[in-house]
């Protein structure tokens, strides 16, 4: 898949209660099977319309449209394909292959919970860390429990391309076991979700992979910039020939620590939520053959075929005083620059290097 058919790849999800008088809710989506019209994105909208919060607090792997209100409606919005370029008298010069919009009607098939990001997630985020992530603030207190981010909602929307279409079947997906700090990424999504469509829908922003942290690297961190509203949306990896492959479904754009703003986007890797979709379904892999690689061994993907600028040495490391705490840069063997006020007056402060996995 090229660059330029991501934005065709990512869609929104907007979630309203019939005869309520409620705002509607949305986030961003990607459509990972475009001839089925199979859709995942972030489950937390979703969690406003269950009708047993307390079943979000536990260790359930998934829940079923059963444990959500009657009355939910969702549609999704999408972009187009785009036409091949005409060089007849009807072509537009302002762009007449641009891909349109088009909205149906879709419907929820499960929740899944993906366990191993909650459990990354819970290790490095600690409640005593005062760590916060951007959302309404009627949802702060939703959100202060780790687990409700790492819920993912499969929905089933009308066919959203005709089978002759190149990009009808399976999305182009990589693990996010294979990456390595440094790949450079693309992410999609509509910031301010349904929000002036023609504007802000399938935005792009360039980035790379800032870290990594958790089982199969189950949490993957950008500096591509992200705003509200492009929960859901999808993190692909790019080479040098433009090609795109999915990586990750981003859940929090940004987020604050002590009310001290972090700008890196927070990703969960799709393959983990693909692994959870096949384990939580009691029939043997039943949706392999709408959406999925055959077999365990279609989720790894070989890196040889491609060159990483990742870097070899611990060059930067974690300066930690004990009240505050920041990055520092090696430059000799015993010699680390940091900010004065990182060391905070302290005569001993701890380093904290990573260096070949350890």
């Amino acid at each position: 898949m090229e660059v330029q058919e991501v934005e065709t790849c990512c869609c929104v999800v907007q979630l309203f209660e019939a005869f309520s008088a409620k705002k509607p809710l949305s986030c961003s989506g990607v459509i990972v099977h475009r001839q089925t019209g199979t859709v995942i994105c972030t489950g937390l909208p979703f969690t406003h319309f269950t009708t047993d919060r307390e079943s979000l607090t536990s260790d359930r792997r998934f829940l079923s449209p059963h444990n959500f209100s009657d009355k939910l409606k969702i549609r999704v919005n999408f972009l187009t394909e785009r036409e091949p370029p005409s060089s007849g008298p009807a072509s537009s010069p302002s762009g007449g292959n641009a891909p349109r919009q088009r909205e149906v009607a879709a419907e929820l098939l499960m929740l899944v919970n993906c366990l191993e990001f909650k459990r990354a997630f819970q290790a490095v985020f600690q409640e005593a860390d005062k760590w916060r992530f951007h959302v309404d603030e009627e949802d702060e207190e939703l959100l202060r429990e780790a687990q409700s981010l790492s819920w993912f909602a499969v929905l089933k929307a009308s066919v959203v391309a005709e089978s002759s279409s190149k990009t009808a079947g399976t999305i182009p997906w990589q693990s996010g076991s294979s990456l390595q700090k440094g790949c450079p990424v693309v992410a999609c999504g509509s910031p301010f979700g349904s929000l002036c469509l023609d504007l802000f829908s399938s935005s792009l922003s360039r980035g790379i992979v800032s870290n990594l942290s958790g089982e199969d690297n189950a949490i993957i961190l950008t500096d591509a910039r992200c705003l509200p509203g492009t929960e859901g949306g999808g993190l692909f990896a790019v080479n040098g020939a433009d090609a795109a492959r999915l990586l990750g479904l981003i859940v929090s754009p940004f987020g604050w620590k002590a009310n001290e703003w972090i700008g890196l986007t927070l990703v969960c890797s799709v393959h983990l939520i693909f692994r959870n979709i096949i384990g939580c379904t009691r029939t043997p892999d039943p949706l392999r053959d709408v959406w999925l690689h055959p077999g365990e061994a279609g989720l790894l993907v070989s890196t040889a075929d491609r060159e990483v600028m990742a870097v070899k040495c611990p060059t930067v490391c974690f300066v930690n005083s004990g009240s505050f705490w920041g990055s520092g840069v090696v430059v000799a063997s015993r010699l680390v620059v940091t900010c004065r006020h990182v060391v905070n007056g302290k005569s001993t402060v701890t380093l904290k290097f990573h260096h070949r996995e350890r």
